[in-house]
């Protein structure tokens, strides 16, 4: 019987597809002292003696004859059996198409900034049309109160002035038919 690291060199020199042999039981009868020499020598190896292993294939490297141009050819034509996402735009559309894009997203973003400065503008024209507002309130009412009747008949009499007769009676117009 193997030593387990030997199973493990035997294995790694096989392919993945062949199977590892199983050792056979044999009897434990009297062996000669032949037999026991030979089983002790197998003993003491790491590997058995049994068939060689197999070779592993190995991929084929290519050669100069491979880098000719008919192979070129056939390589391109298998391009342009599958055609990619790209494949079929022309470039010059492609690039066009790429700089449309980008002059849309730069006309987007330069409006989003525009709006943005419109808005701070009106926020702050509002500001000013509320204080001017409250100003002319604030004026206003200083200019009834300095207009009112009372305050005028009050200078009026500081000033030397008597008041003065009434309205005169409603006058009334005939009208010729």
């Amino acid at each position: 019987m193997l030593r387990p690291y030997a199973r493990f060199l035997m294995a790694s020199s096989r392919t993945k597809s062949a199977p590892l042999p199983r050792p056979t039981k044999k009897s434990r009868g009297r062996r000669s002292a032949a037999q026991a020499a030979s089983v002790s020598r197998r003993r003491s190896r790491s590997v058995s003696t049994k068939a060689p292993a197999k070779a592993v294939p190995v991929a084929k490297l290519p050669a100069w004859s491979d880098l000719s141009a008919s192979k070129a050819n056939t390589v391109k034509q298998k391009r342009e059996a599958k055609p990619g996402l790209v494949d079929g735009v022309p470039t010059l559309r492609f690039a066009v198409l790429l700089v449309a894009a980008c002059a849309l997203f730069t006309l987007y973003v330069g409006h989003v900034y525009a709006t943005q400065d419109l808005v701070a503008e009106v926020q702050q024209l509002q500001k000013e049309k509320l204080r001017l507002v409250l100003k002319h309130n604030r004026l206003r009412g200083e200019f009834d109160r300095m207009t009112a009747p009372s305050v005028i008949l009050d200078r009026a009499a500081a000033l030397g002035l008597e008041p003065g007769s009434q309205y005169g009676p409603t006058i009334l117009l005939n009208s010729t038919e």
